[in-house]
């Protein structure tokens, strides 16, 4: 699998009030995902700490790895099996609140979901949205959100096509888009314009270039285009800016 790829979804599980584990120990081929509806389980991975797991916890075990697991009682939870890329995995359990996440718990545990190799895109997409959630964690020190941010704001001005830039970092475009939103306040293209408009702002106050020069240093090569975005966002023309803000 290439590196940064969405996760391939490969099976899907649920099972629903489960007194104990089949095995305690097991080791997977693939990375797999666990998430807790109801219950609680205690866990360890390799040669880890043991954590405890409660409701609404992911749990995340790396391919390879002896996972070792009981549960304290009856256990309601997901199970997905993953063609991940390789990223450091948390070992805590990640405890996600985001109503999606909730959204997404509700959709799997429907009747019909129960267990199957392959499972439809609907199912994926539900499970993509949970392995999101756990890998984005601050604390597990992965980031690739942030590292979308720091790369729009290093490239603004370049063709950046979100498609493309949402494949490179492992995302679909609507779930990256979704992201910024969330996290950033604005989606990629909006962070983009931002950054165009600063520019434009700092080169017609600090240099002596042409608004048609400007313009193609901001990324367009349409002066016009540029001209009708920057009185767009800032109620008055680039000259009219320069000359405003020169008096």
């Amino acid at each position: 699998m290439a590196e940064n790829a969405a996760p391939q979804v490969l099976f899907f599980a649920y099972f629903d009030c489960k007194p104990q584990f089949d095995f305690p120990q097991e080791s997977y081929g693939h990375t797999v995902l666990f998430c807790l509806k109801s219950g609680a389980f205690r866990y360890k991975i390799g040669n880890g700490p043991w954590y405890v797991a409660k409701e609404n916890a992911i749990v995340l075990c790396p391919p390879g790895v002896p996972f070792f697991r009981e549960a304290l009682g009856p256990v309601s939870l997901l199970m997905a099996k993953l063609d991940a890329s390789a990223c450091v995995l948390p070992e805590a359990p990640v405890y996600c609140t985001d109503p999606r996440v909730q959204s997404d718990i509700a959709h799997l545990t429907e009747k019909g979901f129960a267990f199957t190799y392959n499972p439809e895109e609907k199912i994926c997409h539900y499970v993509r949205d949970l392995w999101y959630a756990a890998t984005e964690n601050p604390g597990n020190g992965r980031r690739p959100l942030q590292e979308v941010y720091d790369y729009i704001c290093s490239h603004f001005c370049e063709d950046i096509s979100i498609n493309e830039l949402a494949q490179k970092y492992g995302y679909t475009a609507p779930r990256l888009i979704a992201l910024f939103n969330k996290h950033y306040g604005a989606p990629p293209k909006n962070i983009i314009l931002r950054n165009r408009i600063i520019k434009a702002q700092g080169l017609l106050l600090q240099t002596d270039l042409s608004v048609g020069e400007i313009s193609l240093a901001c990324g367009y090569e349409d002066t016009l285009y540029f001209s009708r975005i920057f009185s767009k966002y800032c109620g008055c023309s680039p000259s009219q800016f320069r000359k405003q803000e020169t008096i």
